[in-house]
């Protein structure tokens, strides 16, 4: 199985993680790679854009909590972006939607608008958009 391709892009005081392939256990080496990276710095804000992820198992979405947790330790955040369909429905039925702020798209990511946060269950329940 390939491994997963990451791209780190700096902009607008936000890093963007461009993550493309399979989110796998066997293919994450890369993309845990280049989160170590970015999560070693103060106060880290990146944005991972899932657009062009075609899979994502358990253990990718365990990395992305882990990670998530670990860049709040350190008084930053991790957003997600554009997740495809599958891993959409990965993400969400996983529980990590709950714990990490996941955007339908790169745009909508990176300026934190709440009006593309995708609906988690316990969001749809108190009556916001669902988009």
């Amino acid at each position: 199985m390939p491994a997963a391709t990451a791209t780190i892009v700096e902009t607008g005081g936000l890093t963007v993680l461009e993550v493309g392939g399979d989110l796998t256990a066997a293919a994450m080496a890369n993309v845990e790679s280049c989160l170590d990276q970015l999560l070693r710095r103060v106060h880290p804000r990146v944005v991972i854009d899932l657009s062009r992820v075609r899979h994502c198992d358990a253990t990718g979405a365990t990395i992305l909590n882990r990670c998530a947790r670990r860049a709040a330790s350190r008084g930053g955040e991790i957003r997600l972006a554009a997740p495809p369909g599958g891993v959409c429905g990965l993400l969400r039925d996983g529980g990590l939607m709950r714990s990490v702020r996941t955007y339908g798209s790169l745009d909508g990511a990176m300026s934190g608008n709440v009006m593309d946060l995708l609906a988690t269950p316990d969001r749809l329940a108190e009556g916001a958009p669902f988009h």
